[in-house]
């Protein structure tokens, strides 16, 4: 019973940093009077700094995550990201201005609701 309140707990904390971190990106929602390569220009240094800022407190709360199994399971699949990477700047210089406001719509849609669905379930 114990470790389902902890779960619980988890699962709410979670749910209010992720509630957090889309309100502050909310606060991008000015971006949408600029072309593709302004949007880029801004949103990409603002997410930069925060990957390694998550991943210091993850470590720093998890630290019994940054195993060796994990460093294994990120060498495995760094060709796969790089490779995503390099699809992703390919099809960013061949869409077009509608497309690329479309596309980063579907994909902000649906990180927001697998976080969501995570921190529910």
């Amino acid at each position: 019973m114990e470790a389902g309140r902890g779960n619980r707990r988890r699962r709410r904390r979670d749910l209010r940093v992720f509630c957090f971190l889309r309100v502050d990106g909310g606060r991008l929602s000015w971006l949408r009077g600029m072309n593709k390569a302004q949007t880029r220009g801004i949103t990409q240094p603002y997410i930069l700094p925060l990957q390694p800022i998550s991943l210091s407190i993850l470590a720093l709360t998890h630290s019994a995550v940054f195993n060796a199994q994990l460093w294994r399971l990120w060498a495995a699949a760094l060709p796969t990201v790089l490779l995503g990477s390099s699809a992703g700047v390919s099809l960013y210089g061949r869409m077009s201005e509608v497309n690329f406001r479309r596309a980063t719509l579907i994909l902000l849609i649906v990180s927001g609701i697998s976080l969501l669905a995570k921190a529910l379930i």
